[in-house]
């Protein structure tokens, strides 16, 4: 389970409830459930069920919430995307003169010995 407290600090509440999910789907409280009664075994179904979906609706709310982000900060990622995209190429094209130079300074080399 989480170490910090829910009160503390909210966004410990999904992987608070994945730790939960992941135990109570654990071979232990599977075995120990099949040794229940019916009532008992529907009711925990029932329960695992919802804490499954509560898991979905959480995971769906923060997607929508990255979303929201997203879109908010959407004109300064295209820009830095730009950004980024004309650095490369202007990398791409230093690297090519690069070259270039490196085949002009081969050849001078054959042709003025190098002392």
């Amino acid at each position: 389970m989480s170490s910090t407290p829910l009160d503390q600090n909210p966004e410990n509440l999904l992987p608070a409830l994945r730790d939960l999910k992941r135990e109570v789907f654990s071979r232990p409280v599977t075995e120990a459930i099949k040794r229940s009664d019916a009532a008992t075994r529907e009711a925990f179904v029932a329960q695992r069920t919802e804490l499954t979906e509560s898991i979905l609706r959480l995971e769906t709310a923060q997607l929508s919430d990255i979303r929201k982000q997203l879109e908010a900060h959407g004109q300064s990622l295209e820009e830095g995307i730009a950004e980024l995209t004309t650095s490369l190429k202007e990398l791409e094209q230093a690297a090519q003169w690069a070259q270039g130079l490196g085949k002009v300074l081969s050849l001078v080399s054959k042709v003025i010995p190098v002392v």
